[in-house]
């Protein structure tokens, strides 16, 4: 929670905490993160979840867990735009989904409910965003599978209960939440085209739409989807794809209703683009499997699954031939990028930790990475996070009016409400963010400030004009 808004900082907060113990950087410790959920995580969610929807098909599951890290589109192009935390909470959703749709939990549907409840609001504090697409794949799952469960009374309870204590834990966060949703999301996707903020194809050199959406993969998984429907296997996940590429459309078209429906995403087709590749490497797998059985049967029908197996690997060789480049391409570009929070700007941070009073703000750009001000050196930027263009906000006043600062007395009452004595600036900024409207040059071209501090691309400013 900042302020009276509310945005999910328990990533941050915790890489932060990490970066202060260990001085490792916060981007080090946000990667390891990142590595360690879509290396583990992701991988053995969706191995449990395949087993879940298609029990019968052996190799699928184990095929789904190496589909899972192969993609490019996910989870190696979110990196082009830093969206660590976003990956991280992706990786969640197929062992989400199945937790709740596990059917063993016993005697004990109390105990697992509770469990539940905890784990949603720890993926609420992580990735907002995600806690929908489990609700909303977990919802459609259960409702098609009802009736083909022995123990529908027990998933009764267990989701009931985590509903509670989730709403229980998250209830002094939902008037926030709720008044925050839509202002954040519109802010994200303004003025940066229907897929908010450009394919990563847009932003990495060398990288075009066929290698970023697999084509292969793509293919393999609109022959197992059908072949799923034929067998009666995956119930449910069908709708579940059916749904997404319903809310995607609507975030690309803006349809009338049902674009509201894309708020949890921030309105963004990107993100919404991002889930397709659950079904990708889900039914991907199960043609692989179907393919590999096939073979099995066609050359030697006494040892057709030992068979099967040996060509459900040679298969999954093949499709990573096919996609590693495409990954390691856009993993690697990715990371060329200087970081926004390197050593030049952990030192202006922790100048201004040694010079700003208590209570004071540092009046910031919120696209240049300075936000972790506060989380790295608890300095008090005037935008925590992205804001929202509201009449009458003085911060966004003070932000478009600071160059006026010596010649327009409106300002400088806003600085001194906002009790703000110094100016962040930093030269690069978020790729697909508008260019900064304070820099370096214009705030000492400008009159009211003076250079208090400077290396490489980031400097401070005093306020030298009378507030």
């Amino acid at each position: 929670r900042v302020g009276s808004h509310f945005y999910p900082l328990a990533i941050h907060v915790a890489a932060a905490q990490i970066s202060a113990v260990t001085g490792a950087p916060v981007g080090v410790v946000l990667t390891v993160g990142m590595v360690l959920a879509a290396a583990v995580l992701l991988p053995l969610g969706t191995l449990v979840l395949t087993r879940q929807l298609c029990p019968s098909s052996p190799h699928a599951g184990r095929v789904a867990a190496v589909l899972s890290v192969l993609l490019p589109w996910f989870p190696y192009a979110q990196i082009t735009w830093g969206g660590l935390p976003f990956i991280v909470g992706m990786s969640q959703v197929p062992g989400a989904v199945a937790a709740l749709l596990y059917r063993g939990r016993g005697e004990r549907p109390v105990a697992a409910g509770a469990i539940f409840g905890i784990a949603a609001y720890g993926l609420f504090q992580q990735h907002t965003s995600e806690l929908v697409t489990v609700g909303m794949y977990s919802a459609i799952l259960g409702t098609v599978q009802f009736r083909r469960m022995r123990e529908r009374r027990e998933l009764v309870t267990a989701w009931l209960v985590g509903l509670g204590v989730f709403l229980a834990l998250a209830a002094f966060l939902v008037r926030q939440f709720l008044s925050t949703a839509h202002g954040v999301s519109g802010a994200l996707v303004t003025g940066v085209g229907p897929l908010a903020g450009g394919t990563p194809t847009a932003l990495i050199p060398g990288s075009t739409s066929g290698s970023v959406l697999s084509p292969l993969v793509l293919c393999l998984a609109l022959f197992g989807c059908a072949f799923a429907v034929r067998e009666r296997q995956f119930r449910g996940w069908g709708w579940c794809w059916l749904a997404t590429i319903i809310l995607f459309v609507a975030s690309v078209t803006r349809l009338p209703l049902l674009f509201r429906l894309t708020t949890p995403w921030y309105e963004g087709g990107y993100r919404l683009a991002a889930l397709f590749s659950f079904f990708e490497t889900t039914y991907g797998a199960f043609a692989i499997a179907q393919i590999a059985l096939a073979l099995g049967w066609v050359l030697r029908r006494t040892r057709a699954r030992q068979i099967a197996g040996a060509a459900a690997a040679a298969l999954v060789v093949l499709v990573t031939v096919a996609q590693w480049p495409s990954a390691t391409h856009l993993a690697r570009a990715a990371y060329r990028h200087d970081s926004l929070v390197g050593p030049d700007q952990r030192a202006a941070f922790s100048w201004l930790a040694r010079h700003v009073p208590r209570g004071g703000r540092v009046l910031n750009q919120f696209g240049d990475g300075s936000s972790w001000m506060e989380i790295l050196d608890g300095v008090t930027p005037v935008f925590a996070v992205l804001p929202r263009r509201t009449a009458g906000d003085p911060r966004i006043y003070l932000l478009t009016h600071a160059l006026r600062i010596a010649h327009d007395p409106r300002t400088r009452r806003v600085a001194a409400q906002l009790d703000v004595r110094y100016v962040y600036v930093n030269e690069p900024h978020f790729d697909g963010m508008p260019p900064n409207i304070l820099t370096a040059a214009k705030l000492a071209a400008a009159g009211g400030y003076r250079l208090a501090w400077s290396r490489g691309d980031s400097a401070i400013f005093e306020i030298t004009a009378p507030l």
